[in-house]
């Protein structure tokens, strides 16, 4: 009995169970969007996430069996044989049934149903199989069309609501996130190379891997300032302050500038050998995310003070 209970404790682990708000959070804005347009109006709307929970823990439990071989002992269960790879394809197969269940229940879309399937087989084909595009120059793609994406895709097919606007915000989200998984790639260089990991980083280098992520920054900022100016009303009123759209994208256009300007700074003064997470390669992460949470927070037309502690709450832990 004591084996089954640590076995789960462990599948637990693997899950990394209740860690996902760092990925969900991208929904947030078209949450607002969908309620903005009269989509949707209550709070039992949020049960649209549950689907994901089981298949992101899912998709997270087959990544630790395929770095199994790669990971250092302390990072990995698997690694460590303390649980059973067999009993875990068991947990995934249970997992990914109750998320297309769970999904059947809440969603009516087949749109949606086809795109979490897209979600579960990219989470397989992402670390495990022979595919392994974890270890390519596609897996920044991979990781960043599965877990911030593809989730608001999901969303947004059960209304069929794809705009000019949401349309540009999934590209930026996109892009942005891809060049953060490149940045991730780029960080664990030295791990993934002793451990013969052929990451994005490890094959193309780490000065190109620099180059390729600031290039996606810029692209992907370009991409969320313009859904500001298309998923934004010109003007309008939070509480007694009139703010205009304008007024908006100027703030971001600089906040942008500083954090790309101080990010590819950093780059230099390491000779692009950047080893942890500082404050100057996370920056641009940190804006995106501020911008994309503020095009929700003003389209649920929140008081302007409660959105100003929302994004100061964005800066008191690290991205992610």
């Amino acid at each position: 009995m004591s084996e089954i209970f640590k076995s789960f404790i462990m599948t637990y682990r693997t899950s990394r169970s209740l860690k996902y708000g760092g990925y969900f959070i991208t929904m947030l804005p078209f949450f607002a969007i969908l309620m903005y347009n009269g989509f949707i109006n209550s709070p039992w709307d949020l049960l649209y996430i549950l689907p994901l929970v089981p298949a992101f823990a899912g998709g997270f439990i087959c990544n630790a069996i395929g770095d199994a071989d790669k990971d250092p002992k302390s990072k990995n269960p698997v690694t460590q044989g303390v649980i059973s790879v067999k009993f875990l394809y068991v947990i995934i197969t249970l997992l990914y049934m109750l998320s297309i269940l769970f999904l059947l229940l809440i969603y009516t879309s087949f749109a949606s149903l086809v795109s979490l399937l897209l979600l579960m087989l990219l989470s397989v084909i992402y670390s495990g199989f022979k595919l392994r595009l974890k270890e390519s120059i596609f897996g920044p793609v991979v990781a960043s069309l599965g877990f911030f994406v593809l989730p608001s895709v999901i969303l947004l097919a059960q209304f069929n609501y794809f705009s000019f606007g949401t349309i540009m915000l999934l590209a930026g989200l996109f892009i942005i996130y891809f060049a953060h998984e490149i940045k991730h790639t780029i960080i664990e260089y030295k791990l993934d190379l002793s451990y013969d990991c052929r990451t994005f980083a490890v094959i193309v280098g780490k000065k190109n891997a620099n180059i390729a992520e600031y290039i996606s920054i810029l692209l992907g900022f370009l991409f969320m300032l313009t859904s500001i100016y298309y998923l934004l009303p010109n003007s309008y009123m939070v509480s007694a302050y009139q703010i205009t759209t304008l007024y908006v994208i100027l703030v971001f256009i600089i906040f942008f500038f500083l954090s790309f300007l101080l990010t590819v700074y950093y780059g230099f003064i390491t000779k692009f050998d950047q080893e942890e997470d500082m404050i100057y390669n996370m920056l641009p992460y940190i804006a995106s995310r501020t911008c994309y949470i503020t095009i929700g927070l003003f389209l649920l037309n929140l008081p302007l003070l409660v959105i100003i502690f929302a994004i100061w709450l964005l800066f008191t832990d690290k991205y992610l």
